[in-house]
This record gives C-alpha cells, sequence and structure tokens, in this order.
C-alpha cells in the first residue's frame, strides 16, 4: 500500500524486534533498488537514481523510483535516516480544512523570476518525499525464542511492569 506504521529502534536492538517485512510483490525495479542499497550503507535519491539507470532501468523516472522505495518502506525492507521525506509525503496531502497555516509566497522580483517551474532545471537531489539517505533494514532475527525475551526486556526496561495489554 502507499500507507504504512512508523516505529523507532534502536540499531542494535532493531533485528531483535523489527516484524518480519510484508509480503510485496518485488518487480524488477524494486529488485535493482535492493541490489543498489545491498551495499551495507546509506545512499542519497541520486546516488540510487543513477545506478539503476545505469544498471537495469536506464528509462526509469523519479517517480517510479521514489514510488518504488516508498513500496519497500512500506514493506518493511527499507529506512531513511530523517523523518523529511516523511513529513513531505504526509504534507502533500494536505487538505482545505487544514488548521496549519502557510504564508504568503511573494513574488520573485529578480532577473528569473518569471521561469516557471517546468522551465526551471531538474533538481539534482531528486523529489522532496525521498531526501535523505535510503537503506536497507537488517535482516529479522529468525529464532522466535530470543525475539520475544528482547521484546520482553525491551518492555519491562521502558514501563519497568509489563500486563497482557501492553503485549498484545
Amino acid at each position: 500500500g502507499k500507507d504504512g506504521w512508523v516505529s523507532l529502534y534502536l540499531a542494535d536492538s532493531a533485528p531483535l524486534l523489527l516484524p518480519p517485512p510484508h509480503p510485496l510483490e518485488l518487480s524488477a525495479l524494486h529488485e535493482s533498488a535492493l541490489i543498489t542499497l545491498s551495499g551495507g550503507y546509506g545512499l542519497f535519491f541520486r546516488q540510487i537514481a543513477d545506478q539503476v539507470r545505469a544498471t537495469t532501468h536506464p528509462d526509469c523516472t523519479d517517480q517510479q523510483l521514489a514510488d518504488a522505495l516508498w513500496d519497500l518502506a512500506w514493506s518493511g525492507r527499507l529506512t531513511n535516516d530523517t523523518l523529511a521525506p516523511l513529513r513531505s509525503l504526509l504534507g502533500s496531502g494536505r487538505t482545505a480544512g487544514s488548521t496549519a497555516h502557510r504564508s504568503r509566497r511573494s513574488v520573485p522580483r529578480g532577473r528569473y523570476g518569471s521561469l516557471t517551474a517546468a522551465a526551471r532545471p531538474a533538481s539534482r537531489t531528486g523529489p522532496p518525499t525521498v531526501s535523505g539517505r535510503w537503506s536497507l533494514l537488517p535482516p529479522v532475527e529468525p529464532e522466535p525464542t530470543h525475539r520475544a525475551h528482547a521484546l520482553a526486556r525491551t518492555l519491562l526496561d521502558r514501563h519497568g511492569v509489563v500486563t497482557r495489554g501492553a503485549v498484545q
């Protein structure tokens, strides 16, 4: 889908606490993005796009790749090092009844103030919905006993006392 749960984990406990990835029918573009990110470090969108286009998808648009990255993120396979893309993604769906107020932009008065959005050069960094560094989430610990133990310790550390309702 196009939405999902956002969860925060410490890097050292993530393999034990992350839920397994949700099923996703991986397209060739998804696979290419996963392979590009398999080096074990984070990459900016443009680095991913350049690699994907150079290897398997020369005609891939920024929007197609952005959609693929979000598919992988919502399915529990990718993460980002900042909340800015999520804010941008959520902000783009703002309704007219929103209570947030935006200041009116002044009209540009400079020499190039008459350029339309279509005439401006494309952003070298990519769309705002994919800013920051993207990376693969660590593989989930396969042993259920280790996972249950880590979850119990985390809940006890966080709450001190754990009741049935907190665990369900």
